[in-house]
């Protein structure tokens, strides 16, 4: 969990950052043509500013797509290995109950303990590359995903 956190990380930022970047490109170039409409008109620029401005906005657009989609894909994983750890947890309390190892009680205990570990890890990796995750949340993940990294 804490590797598909660090990835959703590292492969979603640099899309989200290029889209932002493109995005306030765009949005410079928009402002200084509206600035300087009564020139552009005049010179009959108008309709290749158009299509200049469509095929930005649509390169924008695309770098969007892919940090989405990526941040997406891995958030899904993400969801999918807790729910397997999940799993994976109660079918072990069930095996253990059915051979009078431990109380019913623990397999509760175990599932309600496992949800709340995995918990953050999930919110790190499902919100950390679209940028709505909290402040608090994001230096926390980032400290969490720094500690696993192996030594340089």
């Amino acid at each position: 969990m804490t590797l598909i956190a660090l990835a959703t990380e590292l492969l979603a930022r640099s899309p989200a950052a290029q889209a932002v970047q493109k995005s306030m490109s765009l949005h410079a170039d928009t402002a200084n043509a509206i600035r300087s409409s009564e020139v552009i008109a005049a010179m009959g620029m108008l309709p290749e500013l158009s299509r200049h401005w469509r095929r930005s906005q649509a390169v924008s657009l695309d770098s969007i797509e892919v940090g989405g989609t990526t941040a997406k894909f891995l958030a899904a994983i993400a969801h999918g290995s807790r729910l397997g750890v999940q799993i994976a947890v109660i079918c072990s309390g069930a095996t253990l109950v059915i051979r009078q190892e431990v109380s019913p009680g623990t397999i509760m205990a175990a599932a309600v303990i496992i949800s709340r570990m995995l918990s953050p890890l999930s919110i790190c990796s499902t919100a950390g590359g679209n940028g709505s995750m909290p402040r608090p949340w994001r230096s926390a993940c980032t400290t969490c995903c720094m500690r696993v990294r192996a030594p340089a």
